[in-house]
């Protein structure tokens, strides 16, 4: 289990990946997203009450920002074994029923959660075109729509996007803890 100040440092390189199979039964790695300017990095899994509660939000950053090049990645780590509900299967079905237009990847080995020092679900990373870490944390500040107050994962990519650096690079991530 990873301790939640284990953080990966912003400014890090991303951590390679290879081979995930995607819900969509293709394969990705790493360099499957070269050329993508912004790649978000997150760690979701299928019976989190906090990732359910964020479901039309990440649908929505996914809508609002596919043409502005920006790719949403959603891996899921938790052990089926542990956690029945994120076992393969159960994700494609997921992405089915959530609409996901957006690759969503199993990491069987749970390397991707410790590479990328992941602590629960929904965590997110986001990278620029170099892959270097510009921000990670929370999506934004509630689980309730209704009381969100700061949009840290739009802000982020607001800021990157038109080449400033991100105003707040940092946020504490909540949500479900990762099965390990």
């Amino acid at each position: 289990m990873m301790k939640a100040d284990a953080s990966l440092e912003i400014g890090s390189a991303a951590p390679h990946f290879e081979d995930l199979l995607g819900a969509d039964g293709k394969r990705y790695s790493l360099s499957s997203f070269d050329g993508v300017p912004v790649l978000v990095i997150m760690f979701l899994s299928n019976g989190c009450p906090t990732v359910k509660g964020y479901e039309d939000r990440i649908r929505g950053i996914a809508q609002d920002h596919m043409n502005r090049g920006v790719q949403l990645v959603a891996i899921n780590s938790n052990n089926p074994y542990v956690s029945p509900r994120d076992a393969y299967r159960e994700m494609v079905d997921r992405a089915r029923e959530f609409g996901f237009d957006l690759p969503y990847l199993k990491d069987e080995d749970r390397n991707m959660a410790r590479d990328y020092r992941a602590v629960c679900t929904p965590h997110v990373f986001v990278f620029n075109e170099a892959r270097r870490l510009r921000y990670r944390g929370r999506i934004d500040d509630s689980r309730l729509p209704g009381n969100v107050t700061s949009h840290d994962l739009r802000n982020a990519l607001d800021d990157l996007l038109v080449g400033r650096p991100v105003t707040v690079a940092e946020t504490r991530p909540f949500g479900c803890a990762i099965m390990w």
